[in-house]
């Protein structure tokens, strides 16, 4: 942050959602690679004056997060859930995919009692990710793929419910803890639609499979296929989902994540016929 030898060294990191192209030879992607159209300019300033120190930081400096409670749209989710369950034939028992065991809630890790991302890491001495404020963080791991499993992803959108600008639902390779596909909330507008479901517009169906081909007439679009292969989710390794809210409407942080109402994977069988 100086300019001598002794002074602090910072490092900034920009992600960048690139097209789905593949990246090979003659792709848009693999183009910007070649030349990021990011720059970093240093400016000098040449004015004769003492130094001007920042406030020290504290627990209370950064912005206070905030939500809006999205408590009130459990029974729809709820019921989202148990429908989706009932157009592949295979109704959660009771009615209720939660108490039923066929359906398996996102866990926050910004809160206590896990605390996995963000400052308060740091208090129970984990790996602390850098800030992570910018987002919240849920997370739904264990999920085995190699036996025609689909898991259908229902949950509240946030830039629909006022809590996101940007909405991100992510597969990562536990083995690797690597993040291998997204899936940005544009792509899932709307998707809660065809199930008759009060607040649908606030709400989304995604499912994760192996190979979607196939059940076209039972995701309505709404899937993602999981690659077998290294870099992905290899068999036998199991599969984590994420999911992020970006950035508050009106504000520099995520949403308070204690607010947020939890995703629910719906486990599923492949139809035989």
């Amino acid at each position: 942050m100086g300019l001598d030898a002794d002074a602090d060294e910072f490092a900034t990191f920009i992600r960048y959602s690139r097209p789905a192209d593949g990246g090979g030879e003659g792709t848009a992607s693999q183009a910007w690679r070649q030349d990021p159209d990011l720059r970093l300019l240093r400016i000098r300033d040449n004015r004769v004056r003492p130094p001007q120190l920042n406030p020290a930081w504290g627990p209370d400096s950064p912005e206070q997060r905030t939500a809006v409670p999205e408590a009130y749209l459990l029974p729809d989710l709820k019921d989202l859930a148990f429908k989706v369950s009932a157009a592949w034939e295979q109704e959660c028992a009771g009615g209720d995919c939660l108490a039923s065991g066929q359906g398996r809630q996102f866990v926050d890790t910004q809160s206590y009692p896990f605390n996995l991302v963000g400052p308060k890491c740091s208090e129970i001495g984990m790996d602390c990710l850098g800030d992570t404020q910018d987002a919240s963080y849920q997370f739904r791991p264990g999920l085995t793929l190699d036996d025609d499993e689909v898991w259908a992803v229902v949950g509240t959108l946030g830039t629909a419910t006022g809590n996101a600008t940007y909405v991100s639902l992510g597969v990562n390779n536990i083995a690797l803890r690597l993040g291998a596909i997204n899936v940005d909330g544009t792509e899932l507008a709307g998707s809660a639609e065809a199930y008759a479901v009060a607040n649908a517009d606030k709400l989304y169906v995604h499912y994760f499979t192996r190979d979607c081909a196939g059940l076209e007439s039972l995701t309505l679009g709404q899937c993602t296929s999981v690659a077998d292969t290294q870099f992905v989710v290899p068999p036998g390794v199991r599969a984590g989902l994420v999911e992020r809210d970006y950035l508050a409407a009106g504000t520099q942080r995520g949403p308070d994540s204690a607010q947020l109402l939890p995703s629910i994977a719906v486990k599923l069988q492949r139809p035989t016929a």
